[in-house]
């Protein structure tokens, strides 16, 4: 069920949970407005109704839409027009009972705007029965693409008498009429209560006969009908489904006996023909065995056939005895999860409606890794080797043979769906196959084929990916997420910066610096790019150009203290104490709450020989972050410098817990 359209822009919850469920239902092969077959019911009375399709015989196996009831044949029983998606497109179904029951139908005409009377209601009696009321009512449709005949029609059982007819018209005129009978058509109209009996008439020969009668109605009745002879197939769940574009299938791995993996093809070379199959599978077998018996076709067309068994790993011993007595002597694997699913995802991408898990399913892979056509269901090595033929052949020239009949094509743009496949795997979970088939796509240059915004998608993906990672703490991870977007798009700046902030906490600050390097010529206006290039900078002892990145940061960005703080750093670090600390306090009056600014600014008073500041700076460092190790000695020893032992003793128990031998460090300069 979908829930209904939202009334504002923002769906509902509901709303969306309905169209997510629609959309499963889809891709998992359920019918949505598909293999529609007709249906009857029979009315039993008290409301209630019957299941009546077999016995009707309606239950056709078309994919059925329309129907429309009519007396095609003129004989006073009604025959049934049906329409159909798939063919035949319609079928008329012609009644031929041998009821002895009568009929009488009539036609309405008015002179006005309605002139077939739509909305009529017509009222029939039989004598000796005028408490007992027979209604029709004249419709425009009477079903979905379906317009029924506008003869209103009664069925008059066996010894009845018409009495007469009443018509409530749409004007509200009602009207009655007498002289009628049952067995036959009368025209009705709005403007007299007389009635007029139509007769059909056989087409005259002479030319120009075909035409309306005196009542404005077809005089000619239609000419006979011979019994069709179409009869579609039965449904199968076998099918050939050729690739007009062949789609690399990367990353596929089988497994033997043991479980151990190897790639499907190593290198470009021989097309291979997989086979899924299970013990159990009684069409699986035969399959095999009729691919036994044609191997000598097989072999010299250079074909490799592996038989891969999904069968459970407890299992993989009697799916080895089976094929032992099939006699098979072509290659065997097992199947993992990894390879069903990504043939799986291959299959989504291809169709509407892959039904993945049926078995056998054969994939038939050129030399080169691209799939070429899948086999769902038993196949024979002779159409294996007629489509393998085809194998070398362009697109459109592949469109054009795989066509079942002639037509035109709306387009030659025959897509690739690289892109729609990487965003698939990139979904579930594969990222680095996904990055591998976008990056065929760039190398091709065919960015048609990998539009701007699906690459950015993936790119976007792997980057939010890796900045989780290294929330994480997971650097390694992580910075190989930021080269995967790299490798899509070498430029981007966000990836360049992550990456090299990665590798700069990895240990590789020389690898670390190119990245960054041209992260900020791509990116000159971000001030945290600035700052991380010039840590990096520190890192290699380029402290000179390390000073001007924080400087153009802070150029940048005036209000940012986190530039400015590691600038301190710098300077203090090459002994430029007084520059140190002016650029420290400036980052703690932009950032109050910034225990390493603090702390750091206490050292450089410390050794500026400022302890009193020191101190102050020490204890804000240590309220905002407590408990550092390094920051309480230093703040004990400039205690000790301001003659407050005593409170540089209070640290101790605390110190000792966090780390014993600077406690010990203290303790030694507290006994001096």
């Amino acid at each position: 069920m979908v829930a209904s359209s939202p009334s504002n822009d923002e769906p509902t919850d509901e709303y969306e949970a309905g169209w997510r469920l629609l959309q499963d239902h889809i891709t998992s092969g359920q019918s949505w407005s598909g293999m529609e077959r007709h249906c009857v019911f029979l009315n039993v009375g008290d409301a209630k109704f019957a299941e009546a399709s077999g016995v009707s015989g309606l239950d056709f196996y078309d994919d059925g839409r329309g129907m429309a009831i009519v007396d095609w044949d003129h004989d006073g029983d009604l025959d049934v027009w049906i329409s159909n998606r798939t063919g035949p497109r319609a079928r008329l179904l012609r009644n031929d009972s041998s009821s002895q029951n009568s009929y009488i139908s009539f036609r309405l005409k008015t002179a006005t705007a309605n002139p077939d009377a739509i909305g009529a209601e017509v009222e029939l009696f039989f004598l000796g029965q005028n408490d007992e009321r027979h209604v029709r009512t004249l419709r425009a449709g009477s079903g979905f693409i379906s317009q029924s005949s506008k003869w209103v029609h009664f069925g008059v059982p066996s010894g009845e008498v018409v009495s007469h007819v009443r018509v409530r018209w749409p004007s509200g005129r009602e009207t009655e009429h007498r002289d009628i009978a049952a067995g036959a058509r009368w025209v009705l109209r709005q403007s007299v209560d007389t009635s007029e009996r139509w007769r059909p008439e056989r087409l005259k020969q002479s030319a120009g006969a075909h035409g309306e009668g005196a009542e404005g109605l077809s005089s000619a009745s239609p000419p006979p009908l011979e019994p069709g002879g179409i009869q579609p197939a039965p449904p199968t769940s076998s099918a050939r489904l050729p690739i007009i574009q062949p789609l690399p299938l990367l990353g596929l791995t089988i497994e033997d006996i043991d479980g151990v993996r190897t790639p499907l093809q190593r290198a470009p070379g021989a097309p291979v023909l997989l086979t899924l199959w299970a013990d159990w599978c009684v069409n699986c077998k035969r399959e095999l065995s009729l691919l036994q018996e044609q191997r000598a076709a097989i072999e010299r067309a250079g074909l490799r056939v592996i038989a891969v068994s999904v069968d459970e790993p407890g299992d993989r011993a009697a799916s080895e005895a089976s094929l032992d007595k099939l006699g098979w002597e072509f290659e065997r694997a097992f199947a993992h999860d990894e390879l069903l699913e990504l043939l799986a995802i291959a299959q989504r991408v291809l169709m509407e409606r892959p039904q993945a898990g049926v078995i056998p399913t054969s994939y038939l892979i050129d030399g080169e890794g691209k799939l070429q056509v899948i086999y769902r269901g038993t196949v024979e090595a002779e159409q294996v080797l007629q489509d393998l033929s085809a194998s070398a052949l362009t697109p459109p020239e592949r469109r054009d043979l795989f066509a079942e009949f002639e037509g035109w094509w709306s387009t030659e743009k025959i897509p690739t769906r690289y892109t729609m496949l990487a965003i698939q795997l990139r979904n579930r979970g594969y990222a680095e196959l996904a990055s591998q088939y976008l990056q065929r796509i760039t190398l091709r240059g065919d960015m048609e084929d990998a539009p701007d915004y699906a690459i950015n998608r993936i790119i976007g993906s792997e980057i939010n990916t890796g900045i989780q990672l290294m929330e994480a703490g997971n650097t390694a991870a992580a910075e190989a997420s930021f080269k995967r977007a790299l490798a899509l798009n070498p430029k981007n700046p966000i990836a360049n910066r992550f990456a090299g902030v990665c590798l700069h906490r990895l240990g590789r600050p020389a690898e670390a610096r190119p990245l960054l390097e041209l992260a900020s010529e791509e990116d000159p206006g971000n001030a945290e790019l600035f700052n991380d290039l010039g840590l990096t900078l520190i890192a290699l002892d380029e402290r000179e150009e390390a000073a001007a990145a924080f400087l153009r940061a802070i150029e940048i960005a005036p209000e940012l203290a986190k530039p400015r703080f590691n600038l301190g750093v710098n300077y203090a670090q090459e002994g430029r104490f007084d520059e140190a600390a002016a650029v420290i306090e400036r980052a703690t009056e932009l950032r109050e709450e910034y225990p390493q600014a603090w702390g750091a600014l206490g050292r450089v008073y410390s050794l500026q020989g400022r302890y009193t500041d020191s101190a102050l700076a020490l204890e804000r460092a240590l309220e905002l972050r407590e408990g550092p190790p390094d920051l309480m000695h230093l703040y004990g020893q400039t205690l000790i410098e301001l003659e407050r032992r005593e409170e540089a003793r209070a640290l101790l128990p605390k110190l000792r817990g966090l780390e014993p031998a600077r406690a010990a460090a203290l303790e030694r300069a507290l006994n001096n």
